[in-house]
């Protein structure tokens, strides 16, 4: 599979809009491998998630999603992206602006999935609950994302504004965690047996 529009703008107007309506944007239910591939488009508008990418106990879903905007999401947990079982990669990405009531208000990870993520910024994204822009869970496998060249600003949480991870190792490369709020952990916050590994990290004026 392999959509590609490769025009992509701030605003809607600027790229090719793929609209919810209120319901799921993009649902990846199934063994999505590597080749398969979405590049350049605005994803929007959605009640549940703006991507469910979930797969099953030995079902990965391992897509690619390249030059994208991700917003106006709503849902329960990951009201952007829904990864359970699933290590997708993500290049040049933008996520804003999505909103849970669970988990996870851009993204969130559960049962072994181990997402990619290169160039991309969560803005603006809010969870009542857990990780205002992103939510790790170890579940049936451990959720060890990779970030290189991210950055998670103004995002807001009860705990862990920019990030909570439990039972989890994720790898941070040059990322910055960025006027992030919290009850607790305005940046992030790591609970049981997370262990995450920092290199070249900047966390500035988070709030908790």
């Amino acid at each position: 599979i392999f959509l590609n529009q490769r025009v992509i703008g701030s605003t809607a107007a600027d790229s090719s809009v793929l609209n919810g309506n209120g319901a799921l944007t993009v649902d990846n239910a199934g063994a999505l491998t590597a080749a398969s591939i979405l590049d350049g488009f605005f994803i929007t508008n959605t009640t549940d998630n703006n991507i469910d990418n979930t797969g099953s106990a030995g079902v990965n879903i391992n897509a690619t999603f390249s030059n994208l905007i991700i917003a106006n999401g709503r849902g329960g947990n990951g009201a952007g992206v829904y990864n359970a079982y699933s290590s997708p990669t993500f290049n040049n990405v933008i996520f804003r602006n999505n909103s849970a009531t669970g988990n996870g208000g851009a993204m969130y990870n559960i049962n072994g999935s181990s997402p990619v993520f290169n160039n991309v910024v969560f803005e603006n994204n809010a969870s009542t609950v857990n990780g205002g822009a992103m939510f790790n869970q170890g579940g049936a496998g451990p959720s060890n994302p990779v970030f290189t060249n991210v950055v998670f600003r103004n995002n807001t949480a009860t705990a862990g504004g920019g990030m909570y991870n439990n039972s989890t190792s994720p790898i941070f490369n040059t990322v910055t965690f960025e006027g992030n709020t919290a009850g607790r952990g305005g940046g992030l916050y790591n609970y049981l047996n997370a262990n995450p590994t920092f290199n070249d990290v900047k966390i500035i004026g988070n709030v908790a």
